[in-house]
């Protein structure tokens, strides 16, 4: 078989046994970056002095820097940093919390326009489906 149509002439794919192919999978955490982890951490705790005279931890600058910033994702850091991240969660329900019915009507099925669907015949149908 041969896509040479969609392929281009510089690409070869790949044959049984190419030394191309990467059978370890991805790196695992190399010790590089836990040592770089380790050094942030130290950075983190050091003093520092603020223009004001102020000694604080480098951790609580940053923190205060971006509590003041005009920029609205350091803004967002520091809040999920202090509450908590907001949960990425979506509900969905009808008027007065009723369930959603979606009506999927195919073309090549009979009587393809959409038919009033009411509590009494909900499930009746297979290509309805509720939510």
């Amino acid at each position: 078989m041969s896509n040479s149509k969609t392929v281009p002439k510089q690409l070869k794919p790949f044959t049984k046994g190419d030394s191309r192919i990467n059978r370890k999978g991805r790196p695992k955490i190399t010790q590089t970056f836990r040592d770089m982890r380790e050094v942030a951490l130290k950075i983190a705790e050091e003093t520092i002095t603020t223009k004001t005279g102020d000694k604080m931890p480098v951790i609580e600058a940053i923190l205060r820097q971006w509590a003041t910033s005009k920029v609205p994702i350091l803004q967002k850091g520091f809040v999920e940093i202090a509450y908590g991240k907001v949960p990425d969660q979506m509900e969905l329900s009808g008027t007065d919390g009723d369930k959603i019915i979606i009506q999927v009507n195919y073309g090549h099925e009979a009587g393809c326009e959409s038919p009033e669907v009411s509590p009494e015949t909900e499930g009746d149908s297979e290509s309805t489906e509720t939510l």
